[in-house]
């Protein structure tokens, strides 16, 4: 069977039919997910009476691309050189034998390499999103106040609000860090950082069992090089931890496949449970999952009930656990209900609301794309056929998936949502170049050949790492805290820029209002801070950075410069 399959991969007919039985298996879960999402809308949401009727033909469009892409699929993995492989070995031979030193150096250097680019500078770059900062509020009053809660003990708290997206596995540790670090932006990063360490780890032990030591090495270094990996690395956002929690399942699920160690299926799941409290958008990698299940059960039957089921229960109790938690202590509006009425715009099937950015991200990086791509398609067969690996399978099904769903279901004014693919594409780049450098003859030139490869992504991490270490985009606003901070305690303030009003809760404590005009808002508070830019101001006004203080008092103005 082994000599037939490698000559069957040889072959042009034997690879496209491979080919076709991987994308229709793509083509199917995304179809059936735009049937399930357009019904869930149609049953839970408020929509337009002309959106309904719209949705309604999508899911009898979709359903019949669903049916069409499984009968093909069905067809395609019933060729029997299609069907069936080997016992599941290796790509690389004898993958999990000891490191040399090199390896174990090499290994130190990727994480220096990583370090270098998440741990300087955190208190200054990148500048804080609305998000971040909603984030850095809830853990500071767990920490303060031990309140689970946005909001404000003046104000009132809202407990387990729905528009925290990133769940008590970032929140928890942050406020330990509050505890013992003390509170503020660098703490709470220095989070994040340990965690994209983690996550770089994460990437080297799923890598390493199935196709080496070299190739879990260049995964490790190409894991800070993905688009926003730096960036997701330095702040208070849930994609980190998601995908390390995600990759650590995965290869935990990869030995509980192994003969006599079911059991671990169960830890698997939990650890999939917390990668979906991280970011709740993972749970659509169910559709993946269910991917990869459908696939084993029409080709090599090797997944067992009982390696499925342990996965499902353990991500089940863990997400249910927490969902029971917020449904008990939590706010009526920071419920589940409040989640679905934030995120269900993102089940909702669209032509082109991502396309115009993706095409600015395309032509903006050409040649790393099209590297990506390259390295997907170069092993796009391995995991599914010749060296079947039901982890692997669900990572590329993931990437696929989540390309869609970006393309198609989000706006796509957020790269970071697309980084899942980025990180998991940097993944396959690294086990392609190891297979590439394999080959045996001309090695030399097949080296040049991989560092020319990867010199795209050395220019652009180039970029990244020199606004780490120069660009101080938080400058601004820690020297307003440090203005708001010497005010008088009796002194209102007001903005009417919203998303400083997190910002500075978050740095000085005070309680920001926020509204709209300035004479307004000049009638009744003490100060007013615009960002730039604003129409005239005639008023008395101080300005620091983009932000523009305008007082209604000489007095205030006085008291504001006492020490």
């Amino acid at each position: 069977m082994g000599e037939a399959m490698a000559e069957n991969s040889r072959s042009p007919m034997g690879l496209l039919r491979r080919l076709a039985c991987i994308i229709s298996l793509l083509v199917f879960i995304c179809s059936l997910f735009t049937v399930v999402a357009s019904i869930a809308l149609l049953l839970f949401g408020s929509l337009p009476l002309g959106l309904s009727q719209g949705l309604r033909v999508r899911v009898a469009l979709f359903a019949l691309i669903a049916i069409v892409s499984g009968v093909v699929l069905k067809k395609c993995l019933s060729i029997p050189q299609i069907s069936h492989s080997d016992t599941p070995q290796s790509a690389i031979r004898n993958p999990q034998s000891p490191g040399s030193g090199i390896h174990h150096l090499m290994f130190i250097a990727g994480l220096l390499f990583a370090a270098l680019l998440v741990f300087p500078h955190l208190d200054v770059y990148p500048w804080a999103a609305p998000d971040e900062m909603h984030h850095l509020v809830v853990a500071k009053n767990l920490s303060v106040h031990g309140e689970y809660a946005s909001g404000s003990p003046e104000r009132g708290f809202k407990r387990f609000d729905a528009y925290d997206s990133v769940g008590p596995a970032v929140i928890v540790p942050v406020a330990l860090a509050f505890k013992v670090l003390g509170v503020s932006v660098w703490s709470a990063r220095m989070v994040m950082a340990l965690y994209f360490l983690a996550l770089c780890i994460a990437a080297y032990w799923f890598v390493k069992p199935a196709f080496g030591n070299v190739a879990g090495l260049i995964s490790l270094f190409l894991a800070p090089m993905a688009f926003s990996s730096i960036y997701l690395g330095r702040t208070l956002y849930g994609e980190v931890p998601a995908w390390c929690f995600l990759l650590l399942g995965l290869s935990v699920w990869r030995c509980a496949l192994q003969p006599g160690k079911y059991w671990l299926g169960l830890p698997a799941g939990i650890l999939f449970g917390l990668a979906i409290l991280c970011k709740a958008i993972l749970v659509l990698a169910a559709f993946p999952a269910l991917g990869v299940w459908a696939f084993d059960r029409l080709s090599h039957k090797r997944l067992g009930w009982i390696t499925v089921v342990l996965p499902v229960i353990g991500a089940a109790g863990m997400v249910g656990g927490w969902l029971g938690i917020v449904r008990w202590f939590g706010s009526s509006s920071g419920t589940t209900g409040g989640t679905w009425g934030l995120y269900q715009h993102y089940l909702l099937f669209g032509l082109a609301p991502a396309w115009h950015e993706f095409q600015k991200t395309l032509m903006m990086y050409p040649l790393t794309h099209l590297v990506l791509l390259a390295a997907i398609l170069s092993i796009l067969t391995i995991p599914f056929f010749l060296r079947y690996d039901p982890p692997t399978v669900f990572l590329m099904l993931c990437a696929g998936f989540f390309a869609y769903w970006w393309l198609f279901f989000t706006p796509g004014q957020l790269p970071r949502y697309l980084w899942y693919c980025y990180v998991t594409a940097g993944i396959c780049l690294g086990i392609s170049l190891r297979l590439f450098l394999a080959q045996g003859r001309w090695l030399t030139l097949r080296v040049i050949t991989a560092v020319v490869l990867v010199l795209p992504f050395l220019s652009w991490t180039g970029h990244q790492a020199k606004e780490v270490y120069t660009n101080k985009e938080m400058r601004a606003e820690t020297a307003l805290a440090q203005y708001i901070s010497g005010l008088p305690a009796h002194a209102k303030i007001a903005t009417t820029f919203p998303p400083l009003c997190n910002s500075l809760l978050f740095l000085t404590g005070r309680i920001v209002d926020a509204g709209d005009p300035q004479n307004a808002l000049l009638a009744t508070y003490d100060l007013v801070i615009h960002r730039e830019p604003v129409s005239s101001i005639s008023s008395p006004e101080e300005r620091i950075g983009p932000y523009i203080l305008v007082k209604n008092s000489d007095k205030l103005l006085q008291q504001s410069k006492q020490p």
